[in-house]
C-alpha cells in the first residue's frame, strides 16, 4: 500500500516552514485493547518504539518487559521495554505479532524501526514522489 508523506513543521531551517516525513497509521492490539497512531518510518531506528503513553493506553505494566537500554540521536542513554504486541498497518492487510519497545523518552512519539517493523513489511521509500510503500512480507513458518 502507498501513504504519502506528511508535511511537518521544519524547525530547522526558517526559509523552508514545512518537510515531507514518512509517517503512516497503525493500529496496536494487546489482549482487548486497542490504539491508532500515526507512526515514522525509520529505517535509521534499530527498534520499533513507542512512547509509554501509548503502552498505557493498551493496558500495558510496561516495567514488567524485558528491560533493554538504548542511545538516540543525542548520545543519552533511554531505558525501553519490550513487550509483544500486534501491529496492523491501516489499511494494508492483517495485523502481525512483533516486540516493540515503549519508552518515556522525549522525542520518542512512534518510531517503526529496523527490528519489529522491518522484519514484517518491505518499505520502499519514494522521496522523488513524496510517497512509501509498505508491504507485508510472506509469513514465516
Amino acid at each position: 500500500m502507498r501513504f504519502p508523506y506528511r508535511k511537518q513543521p521544519n524547525f530547522l531551517n526558517p526559509h523552508q516552514p514545512w518537510i515531507s516525513r514518512p509517517v503512516i497509521p497503525v493500529c496496536l492490539f494487546h489482549h482487548s485493547q486497542q490504539v491508532q497512531v500515526e507512526a515514522l518510518i525509520d529505517s535509521g531506528a534499530d527498534a520499533t518504539l513507542f512512547h509509554s503513553s501509548i503502552g498505557k493506553v493498551l493496558g500495558i505494566d510496561l516495567e514488567a518487559g524485558r528491560r533493554a537500554r538504548f542511545f538516540g540521536v543525542s548520545g543519552d542513554p533511554i531505558d525501553v521495554y519490550f513487550h509483544p504486541v500486534q501491529l496492523q498497518v491501516v489499511g494494508a492487510g492483517e495485523p502481525v505479532e512483533m516486540e516493540v519497545g515503549f519508552t518515556n523518552a522525549r522525542g520518542v512519539a512512534a518510531l517503526l524501526g529496523q527490528i519489529g517493523f522491518f522484519d514484517h513489511f518491505r518499505v520502499t521509500f519514494q522521496r522523488a514522489k513524496d510517497q512509501v510503500e509498505v508491504t507485508p512480507l510472506p509469513h514465516r513458518g
